[in-house]
């Protein structure tokens, strides 16, 4: 089975953070008709009314601000993020992240209905495709294997190798693209990246780690996730078959 998308159509992927002034007024003794000055009494009187009003400038909002902005802040180490509506200057090959453990949800548009999910950890890959039929596909230690049908076979192109993208770190060919703008994508705000040419599809990359969250064609929409946290991959405990 062939798909239009296939792994060869895959990437360029492109490399890639109010005053208000207060014023005061002060009283001076007055004179009445009479022509004496106020009392003492008077004078307390006065200073218990500007405690009362909130002239301690330590009081909560004494500044006049909401003490909120917009921009996202990293509660552990106090980074400041943008976030979406801010304007961007940010250039893909400067904010980019990438690292060889991750995974990555397709789901295939068009004519070509399904998906499949790939695990990558450290050079190694495990896919699970189901594009009209399910199967699986492992790469590990260079070896690939496919399972389907209870079977378990090793061969040099297993049919769910074929359908994924083929992913690489893109980070040294990373084009020198700037962000159109910033959005949301599951509630972060993500740099949009719209590539060019051949390599045509828009990137959402996370402002906050770098990492790209999604990637959109005109065939299919890979999300990717779990940057970093994902676990060694085993071949497949059956008896496989090398044809």
């Amino acid at each position: 089975m062939t798909v239009t998308p296939t792994r060869r159509q895959y990437l360029a992927l492109g490399g890639m953070g109010v005053l208000v002034g207060l014023a005061g007024c002060s009283s001076e003794g007055s004179s009445d008709d009479s022509g004496e000055t106020s009392t003492d009494d008077d004078e307390q009187g006065s200073d218990e009314d500007e405690s009362a009003s909130g002239g301690d400038d330590s009081s909560g909002g004494g500044d006049g601000s909401d003490g909120e902005d917009d921009s996202a802040t990293d509660g552990e180490n106090g980074d400041t993020y943008p976030t979406e509506g801010e304007p961007t200057d940010a250039v893909m090959r400067e904010v980019l992240n990438w690292t060889g453990s991750y995974v990555m949800d397709v789901e295939f548009t068009g004519d070509q209905a399904g998906g499949l999910t790939q695990t990558v950890h450290e050079g190694d890959s495990h896919i699970v495709m189901n594009v009209g039929v399910e199967a699986e596909a492992y790469e590990v230690d260079g070896v690939k294997y496919e399972v389907a049908a209870g079977q378990c076979v090793i061969r040099a192109e297993p049919e769910a190798t074929q359908q994924a993208p083929d992913v690489a770190d893109p980070s040294a060919d990373a084009p020198s693209v700037e962000a159109t703008e910033i959005t949301t994508r599951e509630g972060k705000p993500v740099y949009v990246f719209e590539l060019p040419g051949p390599d045509a599809g828009t990137w959402h990359v996370s402002t906050e780690t770098g990492y790209p969250v999604q990637f959109e064609t005109t065939s299919f929409v890979a999300t990717f996730h779990s940057w970093g946290e994902t676990d060694p991959i085993s071949p497949p405990d059956m008896n496989c078959q090398e044809v």
